[in-house]
């Protein structure tokens, strides 16, 4: 039983995968920092379009309304189909 227990030891460290602390964090930071530019240069170019920087914070807050809801559904959705499939899965 003790060869057992040593072998999977070392088996799940061989395959578990090592992260880099600061190597996710530049990601993170990257990532934030790309999804920030973007979200600038809609911003400028709905202003440069001729809504004014007023009119393109509530085109931006709309759209983000709208992604929030849409996000919400497809939520409610996945959870619906959980529960179907565990349905499923208990009957049979």
């Amino acid at each position: 039983m003790e060869v057992n227990k040593k072998l999977y030891e070392s088996y799940i460290k061989e395959i578990t995968p090592v992260h880099s602390r600061l190597a996710n964090m530049g990601r993170a930071f990257l990532c934030g920092g790309l999804v920030c530019l973007l979200g600038q240069a809609v911003a400028d170019g709905l202003t440069a379009a001729g809504l004014g920087q007023e009119g393109a914070a509530h085109t931006l807050a709309a759209n983000d309304q709208a992604c929030q809801a849409m996000c919400r559904q497809a939520r409610t959705r996945l959870d619906q189909a959980a529960d179907f499939i565990v349905r499923r899965v208990v009957d049979s």
